[in-house]
């Protein structure tokens, strides 16, 4: 069996004696898997339609690559392959991870299932009229689908802040996710500021100030403090490990939202003082990653597998963007060179370290959904397959090295264009894409087992013959004395 390799749940469970700290462990997660989940209908469509907008992005990007990578990045196809990569694929995966992992993290049923499936229609809907809108440069339409895509995301804040009520006692995690909330709200309101202003033009700040400002509130505020705050409970079930140090968590934490809130400002007002927030949270996230580090450390897993050294690799590029982001805020006059390094920088933090943040984690949240829905009934009577059987080891890691030698060389060679088309470029982001679409090759493997069986009438009927037996069992265990 290689490192990498994932013990199936139920085996876990069944070989290992009670007195085995891991089994209870591995118990604890099957019983919350079970019984808090939701349909697994709902994550994985977000899922779906995520990995489908992440194709779509690197299978057309060497085609646009110099128009959208060798000029500066106010342009109307920059901006739309921008709004299909955040939109389309980071937050919808995020969108679909919180919907798992909200209920599982803080031990809490989802407050309404039917809110979840309306937002998945109108951000859906939202997303791809909003790409279309940027590509075609028409404001009127995109403040329509706009406005259906902030709809969505309106009903999602909702559902969770309700969920979030039922929770007992707050901890980290439920805090970070909160306050990731309010920063997506505040992103949405700065949105509708920029597409009304493009409108009616109202605005007294300069635009691209103004764009860039809601760009970090977006990636920062939302996506970074959201995965500071779910890998506090993934990290620690993925690794057999703990928290560390919650002194560090909360200083990280309080560092981080001053900082996001310095940043934004910074940027719109051009600040001579936003160096100073960018070092804030460059302290914030450098206690992030000690304390990820020292949960890793104290793991009791003998190996690391695949997916937690994925995650590592995203981490280390955090760094890189700290030492980018404190030249780029260094008060000086913008040169051609600082301005495609800004293309740069945006590469590396949305897919150096966000994506492939994500990506290492849908390589145990998808194969984890699909055995818990296809496998539980079939174990002991055949045999079934390991978690790490669900997908392709050896894509995954061609995959990993052709992405990581697309970006970097990309980012270098976007650095350096200067508005001088280049066929390194195309050939570079190219890789990249190569490496993409094998990503999402390797997650349609366990997807399409789903879907198969779910378009089996027979398997349709084990479904619901599966339901019953598991309400009649709830129904014995709660008349026993």
């Amino acid at each position: 069996m290689p490192p990498e390799a994932d013990v199936n749940p139920i085996d876990h469970l069944s070989q290992t004696p009670a007195t085995d700290p891991r089994s209870w462990k591995k118990e604890a997660v099957a019983s919350v898997a079970s019984e808090l989940a939701p349909s697994i209908d709902l994550p994985i469509r977000y899922f779906i339609l995520g990995l489908a907008a992440l194709a779509l992005f690197a299978a057309a990007l060497p085609f646009f690559a110099n128009e959208v990578l060798a000029q500066h990045h106010y342009t109307h196809r920059t901006i739309a392959f921008t709004h299909l990569l955040v939109l389309g694929w980071i937050a919808s995966i995020i969108l679909g991870a919180a919907v798992q992992l909200v209920p599982v993290a803080l031990g809490v049923k989802i407050y309404s299932e039917r809110l979840v499936r309306w937002t998945f229609a109108f951000h859906a809907i939202g997303v791809a009229g909003m790409v279309i809108s940027f590509w075609l440069w028409n404001f009127r339409v995109l403040l329509w689908f706009g406005t259906l895509v902030m709809l969505g995301f309106t009903l999602f804040v909702y559902n969770v802040v309700r969920t979030l009520k039922r929770v007992e006692r707050h901890d980290a995690v439920s805090i970070h996710i909160a306050t990731s909330l309010a920063y997506l709200v505040l992103t949405f309101l700065a949105s509708q500021y920029l597409m009304h202003d493009k409108i009616t033009p109202f605005s007294p700040f300069n635009v691209i100030s103004a764009i860039h400002a809601h760009a970090h509130l977006a990636a920062i505020g939302w996506f970074f403090l959201m995965i500071m705050g779910v890998s506090y409970r993934l990290i620690p079930m993925f690794a057999l490990s703990s928290i560390q140090n919650e002194r560090r968590i909360w200083a990280s934490f309080a560092l981080f939202n001053a900082s996001v809130i310095g940043i934004f400002l910074g940027i719109l007002l051009q600040a001579r003082w936003l160096i100073a927030a960018v070092i804030t949270v460059s302290l914030a996230l450098g206690l992030w990653v000690w304390e990820v580090l020292a949960m890793l450390k104290a793991r009791k897993r003998p190996h690391l597998d695949g997916t937690l050294k994925q995650a590592f690799i995203a981490m280390t590029h955090i760094p890189v963007l700290v030492v980018l982001g404190l030249w780029l805020s260094w008060p000086s006059p913008l040169t051609a060179l600082k301005a495609q390094t800004q293309t740069a920088y945006g590469m590396l933090a949305l897919l150096g370290f966000v994506s492939l943040f994500v990506m290492a984690m849908l390589y145990k949240i998808i194969p984890f959904l699909v055995w818990y829905k296809i496998y539980p009934p079939l174990v002991g009577r055949q045999p079934v397959p390991k978690l790490y059987e669900l997908y392709s080891i050896p894509l995954q890691r061609w995959s990993l090295a052709l992405f990581l030698t697309g970006l970097w060389t990309t980012a270098v060679l976007a650095s350096l264009s200067a508005g001088t088309p280049s066929t390194l470029l195309t050939f570079s982001s190219g890789v990249m894409g190569c490496g993409i679409l094998l990503f999402v090759l390797n997650m349609g493997m366990p997807l399409f087992r789903l879907i198969r069986i779910h378009a089996c009438p027979l398997a349709r009927l084990l479904s619901w013959w599966n339901h019953v037996r598991a309400r009649h069992s709830a129904h014995s265990r709660a008349s026993m004395p």
